[in-house]
């Protein structure tokens, strides 16, 4: 029997047809990134409850500290990003009118044509040229990262794949949890982002969301995302005929623990319409801050995929 966790994927139809003709709300970038706040308010309604709080950010080393408030400070971002679709055209992806339609974003320019490569195999290569490649890093980290990630985290409240809740209110629910249990940041940004690799794929979505979030989050928090269909099993396994002590197997691991809080306290607690979610505008401190920071990503520890 297959694993529920892995169903066909089922769209959430639009509340009202109409509705699909309003316009969007972007995600404006500005040098690094500057969130609109009108891109904001329409994330904060992506939660059953809509509550509103003060953004999470960055919290060091003891985690789940809030930061000011995502506001003025975010909002209204400077020119230099064009945005897809008007409500007065109707071209380009609209909002389903549930302020969690297409989020869309067009990224700022990072293209020096006067500093660029110029060979045609890479065994014609020098090590100017990877040096320059390597430069342009910095740029994409910073700006086109943490929009791409808060895009496909808004994308998910389109997919409910048969639960009580939409994948993006599940993840926030579990992320919530997570803030309010004074997680560490790592594992906070890391229950948020848990289920994205929806947005690609049903069967090993659990790989594709740890893949994303490796380098961003330290090894614990990537094994505890990597593994945690596994973790999961001890609560439904013996439905579908899945070992319910699978989890066993990593329990010399020192993050164990974190991935038992994880499966049990958090994620597999978090299907409940009306709970008081902290909605995903909350998070964007904390998001952009992580993926705006390419400085782990290319210290990755331990080999992929085990």
């Amino acid at each position: 029997m297959k694993d529920p966790m892995h169903p066909q994927p089922q769209l959430v139809p639009s509340a009202d047809p109409v509705d699909d003709q309003a316009g969007l709300s972007p995600l404006q970038l500005s040098g690094g990134v500057a969130v609109a706040l009108s891109a904001a308010q329409a994330l904060g309604g992506c939660n059953e409850s809509g509550t509103g709080r003060s953004g999470i950010g960055a919290a060091g080393d003891d985690g789940g500290a809030e930061a000011e408030g995502r506001g003025d400070d975010s909002g209204g971002g400077e020119s230099g990003a064009e945005t897809v679709g008007s409500s007065e055209s109707g071209e380009g992806p609209q909002d389903d009118g549930s302020g969690c339609g297409f989020v869309v974003t067009t990224f700022p320019k990072i293209v020096d044509d006067n500093n660029r490569t110029s060979f045609t195999r890479m065994d014609e290569s020098a090590l100017l040229d990877w040096l320059t490649i390597g430069g342009a890093a910095g740029p994409l980290m910073e700006a086109h990262v943490p929009a791409a990630i808060i895009n496909l985290l808004a994308e998910l409240s389109k997919l409910r794949l048969g639960y009580p809740v939409t994948v993006l209110e599940h993840s926030l629910q579990t992320a919530t949890r997570a803030f309010r249990a004074n997680a560490s940041d790592d594992l906070v940004l890391a229950a948020l982002c848990h289920d994205i690799g929806f947005a690609f794929t049903v069967e090993g979505h659990a790989e594709v969301s740890a893949a994303i979030l490796r380098g961003y989050v330290d090894e614990g928090a990537y094994r505890v995302i990597r593994h945690h269909t596994e973790f999961e099993w001890a609560h439904y396994g013996d439905l579908i005929g899945q070992p319910t002590d699978q989890r066993l197997r990593h329990a010399a691991q020192p993050w164990f623990g974190d991935a038992e809080r994880f499966a049990d306290e958090w994620d597999a607690a978090s299907f409940e319409p009306g709970y008081d979610t902290l909605p995903l505008a909350e998070f964007i401190p904390l998001l952009t801050e992580r993926f705006g920071d390419g400085s782990l990503a290319n210290d990755l520890t331990a080999e992929d995929c085990v």
